[in-house]
């Protein structure tokens, strides 16, 4: 079989980077991606209007780059649906600016999984400012009651099923959350795999920043289910672990 051959018949996977004055971030992101040795991949890049020098950090790569902007948005979630939008690939994944893959061939190994599934979600590293670096890997799908079990920077949706479902931009915090959780209930297929597909910065976005809010904003994505009551109480027992862990590593570093 020739080379054209092959690839004609590999998954298309397109890569999307939203971003917003990231500048001394952006471009180990970009290298991160334009490294994959997968050769059926498409990058795009949603840039928020910046005016800190990361447009032409995108404009040093912009010959390999497939698609990208640079404009006013509404939001993180905005941003990401203008991704989906003009994404052309069989699946989509987004790297934001700080998040890395794990290694080159990631996407060329896991692209053999994709077919048949919805949703296929690999390990992940939280990457901290202090050069500790831990590994996670997904939950069980049924945790989505209570939590996200996996990671975005880590997991690949069939592109159709984004098109027709794009983040809800109501959610400041969780649209990502709503967005898994909605599929979830629609018993779409969720497949994982074991191998560690992004390097995550565990301590940046907006999620890390507002991360009481966040988890309290999944309330949201429930729209009045039953036993809310219950998974209400969760959710504050959960923004008061979180304090207290802060609390503690405080009190440490003190």
């Amino acid at each position: 079989m020739k080379e054209g051959e092959k690839n004609m018949d590999m998954k298309k996977i397109t890569v999307v980077t939203v971003c917003y004055n990231a500048g001394d971030l952006m471009e180990a992101t970009v290298r991160s991606v334009l490294g994959q040795t997968y050769p059926c991949l498409e990058y795009i890049i949603i840039d928020g209007g910046s005016t800190d020098g990361t447009p032409d950090i995108i404009r040093k790569y912009s010959d390999r780059i497939s698609y990208w902007v640079s404009e006013p948005d509404k939001g993180i979630y905005d941003a990401m649906n203008k991704g989906i939008k003009a994404a052309t690939g069989d699946y989509i994944l987004f790297m934001n600016a700080g998040d890395a893959f794990a290694s080159a061939d990631v996407v060329e190994n896991i692209a053999p999984a994709l077919a048949g599934s919805t949703v296929v979600s690999g390990k992940w590293h939280r990457c901290y400012r202090s050069g500790v670096k831990k590994t996670s890997s997904p939950k069980a799908p049924e945790v989505m009651r209570r939590e996200m079990p996996i990671c975005h920077q880590a997991t690949f949706v069939r592109a159709d099923y984004h098109k027709a479902n794009l983040f809800d931009t109501s959610f400041r915090f969780s649209a990502d959350y709503d967005f898994f959780y909605r599929a979830w209930r629609r018993h779409e297929a969720f497949r994982y795999v074991d191998t560690v597909v992004a390097d995550f910065r565990e301590e940046e976005g907006a999620s890390a920043e507002n991360i009481t809010a966040s988890v309290m904003e999944r309330e949201k994505a429930w729209k009045g289910e039953g036993k809310q009551p219950l998974r209400k109480l969760d959710l504050r027992c959960q923004v008061l672990r979180i304090k207290l862990v802060k609390i503690l590593k405080k009190a440490i570093q003190k």
